[in-house]
């Protein structure tokens, strides 16, 4: 018997902090642990700090600071994009397509879309190769 870890297939849902992240998360977990939409001190010192960030993955993107927007992780992510953008370009086709093996988290809200939305969907096929051919749509 071995006491070795077994490999974690799961990156997609989490993965281990980097001991400099870790570090300079610190005080904001332990000390500066304020919401930062709050209007009282204690929002003041996180507030300072998301803007710092945004600004610097603003930086990293060539893009305006307004244009960064942090989630709370994937599934949140998948879910303003995708909303946002279809809703947004309704007038030009009203339609989302994505793959069969999507993760729940895109399929769900595509379910939404159409229920809700009013938007069509749709899977392109795929040759034996696994590629798939959006024209055949």
């Amino acid at each position: 018997m071995t006491d070795a870890k077994p490999v974690y297939p799961d990156y997609n849902a989490t993965t281990p902090l980097d001991p400099e992240v870790i570090e300079a998360m610190r005080p904001y977990l332990e000390e500066h642990f304020g919401n930062p939409s709050s209007g009282h001190w204690y929002g003041g010192q996180p507030r300072k700090a998301v803007a710092e960030a945004r600004a610097r993955v603003a930086e990293l993107l060539h893009s305006a600071a307004e244009e960064v927007v942090f989630t709370s992780g994937g599934s949140e992510s998948n879910n303003h994009a995708l909303k946002g953008a279809a809703l947004a370009a309704r007038a030009r086709g009203n339609h989302v397509v994505t793959s069969r093996i999507e993760h729940p988290a895109v399929t769900e809200v595509c379910r939404w879309l159409a229920e809700r939305g009013g938007c069509g969907g749709g899977h392109p096929s795929r040759n034996d190769s696994g590629e798939h051919h959006a024209r055949e749509q």
